[in-house]
């Protein structure tokens, strides 16, 4: 199937899904404002359900007629992932318990797409311990799933970076001799979340919530896993996620440093500070989104006309240091 059929079926079924999730999480599923909320008012959550809905349904249509062991048992931890953030939109689950359940479903996703024993990083080609690959695959995976969740906090966020990714995934497996169903993950991912941001847009109607937040980490994962395989450069397979991976990761190494609680739910990601000094969602979103295409033209760029790969990391780190450090002048937290 076409990428614009992938897409558009994916984006239409998670459109409608959320929609009808909107009408559930009104009445049992409200985010009311507190002292660490980044929205003004009562908000219903969950609608990453329908999200995940629209994206399952639209890979496995298109895969339908070549599916095997390996789709059932990505849509199987995806599926798995979601309704683990589902339970946790509802009841506040134990952290330990969380992340237990998703090393069990991240180690089913990377078992289904499997992992190279070497690869190349930047130019540099890094070979690693057979033994190594899968315990490191999955503990990157886990941080995907969780730095997605922790990055979903204002408007559009996480859908704009979900459907930039998808693109990204998409056209960088086509230029590869990939399994075209990991290319399919791809395009779906991004049709999911364009149907998804309908509803979810500055100001939204609804939030994503862990349900659909883990799930597109997990994704992220997989298409990273995908990507691998079929032979690119760990640092292509990133860039697009560089933002997301960036500002999470940078988050939690200060909030190591300073000793505080990383269990604790907290303001001071650079997206939040950002979001409450420009009073608006709307232009901290389209700064990461823009932020994550540029990535994906670097990453083309590199794979297609055989560029320094070093070029576009460093440009995009630098953009997002001296947004970092605009942020903290600023907007401190």
């Amino acid at each position: 199937m076409s990428p614009p059929f992938i897409a558009g079926l994916a984006g239409l079924v998670s459109a409608a899904a959320t929609g009808l999730v909107l009408i559930y999480a009104r009445r049992r599923l409200v985010d009311q404002v507190n002292d660490r909320s980044s929205h003004r008012v009562p908000t219903p959550r969950g609608g990453g359900l329908g999200l995940t809905i629209g994206l399952l349904a639209a890979w496995l249509v298109a895969t339908w007629s070549t599916a095997d062991a390996r789709v059932a048992i990505a849509a199987g931890a995806l599926s798995a992932i979601a309704a683990l953030g589902w339970w946790d939109d509802h009841a506040n689950l134990p952290a330990r318990f969380r992340l237990l359940l998703q090393f069990l479903g991240a180690g089913a996703a990377v078992a289904a797409v499997g992992v190279p024993a070497q690869g190349s990083f930047a130019g540099w080609s890094t070979g690693v311990v057979a033994w190594l690959v899968w315990p490191i695959a999955v503990v990157g995976t886990v941080w995907l799933i969780n730095l997605t969740n922790f990055m979903d906090g204002i408007d559009g966020i996480a859908g704009g970076q979900g459907l930039v990714a998808g693109v990204g995934a998409g056209l960088l497996l086509a230029g590869t001799t990939a399994d075209a169903r990991w290319a399919a993950l791809g395009w779906a991912c991004a049709g999911a979340c364009a149907g998804f941001l309908i509803w979810n847009r500055p100001p939204a109607r609804i939030f994503m919530g862990d349900v659909g937040s883990t799930a597109l980490g997990l994704v992220f994962g997989l298409l990273v896993m995908a990507q691998l395989q079929a032979g690119l450069a760990l640092d292509l397979a990133l860039l697009p996620l560089l933002p997301f991976i960036l500002d999470a990761t940078g988050t939690l190494l200060r909030r190591a440093w300073r000793r505080e609680a990383l269990s604790q739910a907290h303001r001071s990601h650079l997206y939040q500070r950002l979001a409450r000094h420009w009073g608006s969602h709307l232009p901290v979103t389209l700064v990461y989104t823009s932020l994550a295409a540029l990535g994906v033209g670097g990453a083309i760029a590199v794979q297609r006309h055989a560029l320094g790969a070093m070029l576009p990391i460093l440009c995009l780190i630098g953009l997002f240091a001296g947004l970092s450090l605009y942020g903290r002048l600023r907007a401190p937290a």
